[in-house]
């Protein structure tokens, strides 16, 4: 089923789905879609493919941006810095959206120490915090992400309704990302 769609809030508050990987702000996106499921929830390191390894990833990300016709350029410049780097919008924004800050200095944040009561007040930006030094710095997306991205999307959706399984949605994934680079004389090793 598609993300962030009423079936999808509806799996969450039915315990139809138990889990999902996502960033951090995946955290605000259950809480506001499937708040009869507070307290059972609990936020987890990523999976990893080797025992023992500590590697994480980011999913995402956030912009402000000033349009060139706005009528007060200067003042919304002003509004985004205060919004992204204050303290007092930082909390505000984690506090209401469970928002984490992009700054490492933002990082040391009071109320990311707090526990979360959707979580069942367990603190879970520690664990972000500790992903977040677990990121490779020079990873790069794929030139084909998107289509890589919906082609594995598609098969997930295929093998929760029972058409194929995980494995043959990783494979078809594959196979079309390797077709689409070929077709865009993207050398690929296989």
């Amino acid at each position: 089923m598609p993300p962030w769609t009423p079936e999808w809030d509806n799996a969450y508050n039915t315990d139809k789905s138990w889990t999902w990987i996502s960033a951090v702000w995946g955290a605000n996106s259950i809480a506001t879609g499937a708040p009869k499921t507070a307290g059972k929830w609990k936020v987890a390191p990523m999976p990893q493919w080797a025992a023992g390894e500590k590697k994480a990833g980011n999913w995402g990300g956030s912009s402000t941006a000033v349009f060139k016709s706005s009528k007060h350029p200067y003042e919304a410049a002003q509004f985004a810095l205060w919004l992204n780097t204050s303290e007092e919008a930082l909390t505000l924004l984690n506090e209401k959206a469970q928002l984490y800050p992009a700054t490492k200095a933002g990082a040391s944040l009071p109320a990311l120490k707090k526990g979360v009561a959707f979580y069942g007040d367990q603190p879970i930006y520690d664990v972000f915090a500790e992903a977040s030094t677990q990121v490779v710095p020079d990873f790069t997306w794929g030139p084909t992400m998107t289509s890589t991205y919906a082609n594995a999307s598609d098969g997930f959706k295929s093998a929760v309704s029972g058409k194929g399984t995980l494995n043959d949605a990783l494979a078809a994934a594959q196979a079309s990302t390797v077709q689409t680079l070929k077709s865009q004389a993207i050398p690929v090793e296989e």
